[in-house]
């Protein structure tokens, strides 16, 4: 049997043993604590960061497809003033970013000349969808435009790039022999014969600009006349300049330059009227009457004859050829014309030429 002090001692010695036990299992319960709260941060840190991370990416995402759409609109606008481009338009174009969806009609039945874009860009599931209103189509971009119906027994021919034939009215062409390849616009119907394509009746009206002489005599004009002229061929130092005439003109030859001709009585064309070289421009813009006389049989240049009243005539006598646009409120022609574009005159080449509307 033990003595007292074993007893003693054996109990002491296990009571020893229990606290280290106890201990070490404090000490394990409090690293078992801390590695789990570990974890536990540091999965929130890494949910943080993956959160900011795709938060950031669908940012990044969002502000892509407003940019793609972005580029939608200012692409329509290229596509229409400075490639020919026809209405409605309606493209997709696919960019490394992305793709925007473009579509682009005419909004004249709102307010003339002008054209209501809805363009979409799209980067990854994320869509972003824009409408804008930018600046339409004014006469000078078509081969011909008038201000009211365009009736013709005459055959017409316009082919090539571009825009073709436009009209505030119907347009009634009945010459079997028509060859028309660059587009028909008509507020009202399109009746023709032969071949004119393709055909957009019942489209919104086109503006008609006004002339304002105020302008061109305080800002724009490097040249006035107070009497009636002739330019055989037209030239003035460093070729170029806009030139006011209040009277009549006489114009023909090969002009060397960019030049607007601005004229408030009759402008007669009597023979040739060509470029020197592809550089060269030249406009004319009347208040009352243009005639191309039949000894014109080769003209390239920018006809515009309006006013308020809506009489502006441009007169087309003999077999014709012109390059460039034709505008007015009415038109005649006595023999089979051609109205070609020039795909080289855009917007920026228009208001160079200070023409109106695009002061």
């Amino acid at each position: 049997m033990p003595s007292l002090d074993q007893v003693v001692f054996r109990e002491k010695e296990c009571d020893t043993v229990w606290f280290t036990f106890k201990q070490r299992g404090a000490a394990y319960v409090i690293a078992l604590a801390t590695l789990l709260m570990g974890m536990i941060l540091g999965l929130a840190v890494l949910r943080f960061a993956g959160g900011r991370f795709f938060l950031e990416d669908s940012q990044r995402r969002r502000q892509t497809a407003f940019n793609l759409a972005e580029a939608g609109v200012d692409y329509a606008f290229w596509r229409l003033h400075f490639d020919g481009a026809h209405l409605p338009l309606s493209e997709t174009v696919t960019l490394s970013t992305g793709t925007f969806q473009v579509n682009a009609v005419d909004d004249g039945a709102r307010d003339r000349s002008t054209v209501l874009v809805t363009s979409t860009g799209i980067a990854g599931r994320d869509r972003y969808t824009l409408r804008r209103v930018i600046l339409g189509l004014l006469p000078y971009e078509y081969a011909q435009c008038e201000n009211s119906s365009l009736v013709d027994d005459n055959a017409n021919i316009s082919t090539g790039a571009g825009r073709g034939f436009r009209a505030n009215g119907e347009i009634r062409l009945s010459s079997g022999s028509n060859n028309v390849t660059t587009g028909a616009w008509a507020t009202t119907n399109i009746v023709c014969s032969g071949t004119v394509t393709p055909r957009y009746p019942n489209s919104p009206p086109i503006r008609f600009p006004n002339i304002d002489l105020d302008y061109y005599y305080y800002t724009a004009a490097n040249y006035i006349y107070w009497y009636d002229v002739e330019f055989n061929p037209i030239s003035f130092p460093g070729n170029k300049g806009v030139v006011l005439v209040f009277g009549k003109v006489r114009i023909r030859g090969s002009y060397n330059g960019t030049y607007t001709v601005v004229a408030t009585d009759d402008v007669s064309i009597n023979a040739n009227l060509t470029p020197a070289n592809p550089s060269s421009r030249l406009a004319i813009v009347a208040t009352k009457k243009i005639t191309i006389e039949a000894t014109a049989t080769n003209v390239e240049a920018i006809l515009y004859c309006h006013n308020s009243a809506g009489t502006g005539v441009i007169n087309v006598k003999g077999v014709t050829t012109i390059k460039g646009s034709v505008s007015a409120d009415d038109m005649t022609t006595d023999k089979t014309v051609t109205f070609n574009p020039d795909p080289s005159i855009d917007l920026t080449v228009l208001r160079k030429l200070y023409l109106p509307g695009l002061q």
